[in-house]
Order: structure tokens, then C-alpha cells, then sequence
């Protein structure tokens, strides 16, 4: 861990944690660096999410949905 990272804990839904832990594993990585991965996707807008970094700028709340594409681009298909 880098001197300037910080430790944030979510509650996850365990059918998000059964797909974040089937990644892993196939990645052989940590959930951290998969959950990473994504975020750090997600907020630069690469990928192929339904619902973009903008959306919650704006105030909206809908949940991001990661679709096949983007599962690939990642090499999690």
C-alpha cells in the first residue's frame, strides 16, 4: 500500500462480492485491486458503464451496471 492510500469500507451486496471474488481469482489479485480497477475505470470514463461519474455530479443515484464489453476490456470476461 502507497504511503498516500487510505482505507475506505463499503457494505457490498454478497452477489457483487461473489462476482468481485470470481475476478480475483481468476486474476489471481486481492477484491482490493479489482474494486480499484473499476473505480479508477469508472471515474475517468473508460468502459462501458450505464451510468456515468457525471450522473452522480449531477445528483443522481442510479447504480452503475458494467457490461460485457467492459468486462472484457478489464480481462475479467
Amino acid at each position: 500500500m502507497n504511503s498516500s492510500d487510505r482505507v475506505l469500507s463499503v457494505r457490498l451486496p454478497s452477489k457483487l462480492i461473489d462476482e468481485i471474488d470470481k475476478i480475483a481469482k481468476k486474476k489471481n489479485v486481492s477484491r482490493s485491486v479489482i474494486v480499484r480497477e473499476a473505480l479508477e475505470k469508472f471515474f475517468s470514463g473508460e468502459g462501458n458503464f450505464s451510468t456515468s461519474s457525471s450522473h452522480f455530479e449531477k445528483g443522481e443515484t442510479k447504480s452503475a451496471v458494467i457490461d460485457n464489453s467492459f468486462l472484457e476490456e478489464m480481462g475479467w470476461d
